[in-house]
């Protein structure tokens, strides 16, 4: 009953109405499927069946029908176009208006938050350099297909599906390093072509194979086609034609193609802890960038102004630091990034500073 129906007044038409089962039983499916990580089969298995699961959603008799599948499906992919045309996630605003309604009910103040971030890897095969070009051209040479544009030259088409009638990881797993550096190459002399000969500028696949040509290939000095070297390319470069969005990320020895996930709570000591925010970005975005729209998020949840914030060395930067100054919030770091110090700066007893240096164990001279 916390879910607000009218948030998600924008998706149905003023003349058509409602649809035919309350959003806020939709919602609350939703959200219990992700909680226990059931398959669509299972949810539905335990909403018709399990009176626990019943009671939750508000249904306490037998008789009454659970909402059907293309009602739910349907609501979904309203939520997905919304946000997709208007840049607003209505889940996302559903859940801080529960938030915003339980901090008020359960008086917490929120004046200390803390934040910190998760790595999330994309649900992705993880592909070769190769199998990015060669899957992409693929995909997009599938709807040349489809849509009948394919181009005048012959040879060309002869050569797109001599080359595409294999999987790219077929093509890696039976060939040496050097051999797929020769066809990469060749990969990216074929494409050049493909894309002086065609065009479907709006189409997805289109656009995402001309973002991972100029990824990939660039003009020598001779006016010739080369592959980049490795170190030449991004870390937010297209990983996959299949998730787009989804970057590289090597943090700590931890390799990850997919997303970064910054999570804003309230720490306050004593009382309930309520997450404030939720941030999903590219895996390349640094952590300090979530930091101010954190802060501005938790602000609207929680009834007290914001006058601590803690988190880890990851999130410091000048900019952030003249923020916090700004909204008279107090920022705590746990740790700094960059190699140990060499000194030990401790507050002596006559309330100076004493300095040790560790690695001679000398006390070195300090003044005021």
């Amino acid at each position: 009953m916390r879910i607000d129906e009218n948030i998600f007044r924008e998706l149905y038409a003023k003349t058509m109405g409602a649809p035919n089962a309350p959003v806020r039983t939709l919602v609350a499916m939703m959200v219990i499927k992700e909680a226990h990580g059931w398959s669509d089969a299972e949810l539905f298995e335990q909403c018709r069946f399990n009176l626990l699961i019943r009671s939750a959603l508000g249904i306490f008799n037998m008789d009454t029908a659970l909402p059907t599948e293309s009602t739910y499906y349907l609501l979904r992919q309203h939520v997905v176009d919304y946000e997709k045309i208007n840049n607003k996630n209505l889940i996302e605003e559903a859940f801080a208006s529960i938030t915003k309604g339980q901090a008020a009910e359960f008086e917490v103040s929120g004046k200390s938050i803390r934040m910190d971030s998760k790595l999330l890897g994309s649900n992705i095969a993880w592909f070769t350099r190769y199998e990015v070009v060669h899957e992409t051209l693929r995909l997009y040479y599938k709807e040349l297909k489809k849509t009948g544009a394919l181009p005048i030259d012959k040879n060309l088409v002869e050569q797109l599906n001599t080359i595409l009638k294999e999987e790219g990881g077929k093509v890696v797993f039976r060939h040496t390093r050097d051999e797929i550096k020769c066809k990469l190459q060749e990969l990216g002399i074929l494409i050049d072509k493909l894309l002086t000969a065609t065009s479907l500028p709006g189409s997805q696949s289109y656009q995402t194979l001309c973002r991972v040509f100029t990824q990939q290939y660039c003009i020598d000095e001779n006016k010739l086609l080369i592959t980049r070297d490795k170190e030449e390319i991004a870390s937010d470069s297209i990983q996959s034609p299949h998730d787009i969005d989804s970057h590289y990320r090597n943090k700590d020895g931890n390799q990850v193609k997919g997303y970064s996930i910054n999570l804003t709570e309230s720490c306050d000591k004593e009382e309930l802890h309520l997450i404030s925010h939720v941030d999903v970005r590219p895996v390349s975005a640094a952590d300090n960038n979530f930091l101010e729209e954190g802060v501005k998020q938790s602000q609207e949840i929680f009834t007290a102004d914001i006058e601590n914030l803690h988190a880890d060395g990851a999130y410091q930067s000048p900019e952030n630091q003249s923020y916090c100054k700004e909204e008279e919030i107090n920022f705590y770091l746990t740790g700094m990034h960059g190699a140990q110090g060499r000194y030990d700066l401790l507050p002596g007893e006559d309330g100076g500073l004493v300095v040790t240096d560790t690695v001679t164990g000398e006390i070195i001279a300090t003044k005021n």
